[in-house]
């Protein structure tokens, strides 16, 4: 996404939420200010057990779309060099 763009990150935010859920996943990773996108159910990646090695900077943020479906997700992310 271009940030230099004006842009509702917000709306953004909404709408890729939506249609992540339309196609079955269940996880949603992202960076950003987990106090930012808590409204919108993002918790840190540390706080539900999803490590992201080297790269986890606390910065990896994580939305369970089925929080209820139990047998919650728990590793680590092998990230591609590209995104370290």
């Amino acid at each position: 996404m271009d940030t230099q763009k004006e842009l509702n990150i917000l709306a953004f935010i909404e709408e890729s939420i939506a249609k992540v859920e339309a196609q079955g996943y269940r996880y949603i990773l992202m960076r950003g200010d987990a106090e930012e996108f808590v409204e919108q159910g993002f918790v840190k990646s540390k706080a539900v057990n999803i490590d992201f090695g080297k790269s986890d900077a606390g910065d990896w943020l994580v939305k369970d779309l089925s929080p209820n479906a139990g047998n919650a997700a728990s590793g680590t992310v092998n990230l591609p060099e590209y995104m370290k």
